[in-house]
């Protein structure tokens, strides 16, 4: 068997172990923030405390409420930002608390 071919059995092999472990989904939680992040920047940043990913909903911890109401009407559309960004359905919602 040459080398070549060992990879490619690598790589057929380490997606169905991820998401045998449940590490998959995880790593899509992660992916989901970043992708946040790469959509706002810094521009966001100084306005975020605390943004975590739980049960398919993005949190969002904004510390002006004009911005929070200004961003809870384009909240579909960030979602599908995201999960397209991620390239899997990860998120389902966003809360900004």
């Amino acid at each position: 068997m040459s080398s070549e071919q060992d990879f490619k059995l690598i790589g057929e092999l380490l997606p169905n172990s991820l998401r045998d472990f449940g590490v998959e989904k995880k790593l899509d939680e992660t992916r989901a923030i970043q992708a946040w992040n790469a959509l706002f920047g810094d521009t966001m940043k100084k306005y975020v405390n605390k943004i975590y990913v739980k049960n398919a909903v993005l949190y969002l911890e904004i510390t002006s409420s004009l911005l929070k109401q200004n961003l809870l009407f384009q909240k579909d559309l960030f979602v599908a930002k995201i999960n397209q960004s991620v390239g899997s359905s990860v998120l389902k919602d966003i809360y900004f608390i």
